[in-house]
């Protein structure tokens, strides 16, 4: 999944790029930039400070600008910290089922699930 997600984010900075192309002289993506890409590219908005803790946390040099590597990096931040959260969410799920879970009359179902009546 590795090469997955950096050719996904390689893809994602190109597009942020070439969507707020204003004629800056910047390699790389400004805070500004990434705001009004997410803005104009999520479903349900995104805050300025979601935009700012976000940029905060990419822009590893303080310059002010993403360099291709840390967006990359910081997408690839992004997807751990989600696997990790569904990771956890399912082990918090998987707490609350039963470990031997029968369902009555569906042998196949028991079978898959390594579990029998």
């Amino acid at each position: 999944q590795p090469g997955q997600v950096a050719a996904v984010a390689t893809k994602l900075f190109k597009e942020v790029m070439e969507a707020v192309d204003d004629g800056d002289d910047v390699r790389g993506v400004t805070r500004n930039d990434l705001y009004v890409y997410l803005v104009k590219h999520s479903e349900g908005g995104i805050s300025k400070q979601t935009v700012d803790q976000l940029f905060s946390h990419g822009d590893a040099d303080n310059s002010g600008v993403l360099s291709e590597e840390e967006f990359l990096l910081m997408i690839n931040t992004l997807c751990v910290q989600l696997q990790a959260s569904l990771a956890s969410e399912g082990a918090d799920v998987k707490s609350r089922v039963p470990d031997v879970l029968v369902i009555p009359g569906s042998s196949s179902h028991n079978a898959k699930s390594g579990t029998h009546a």
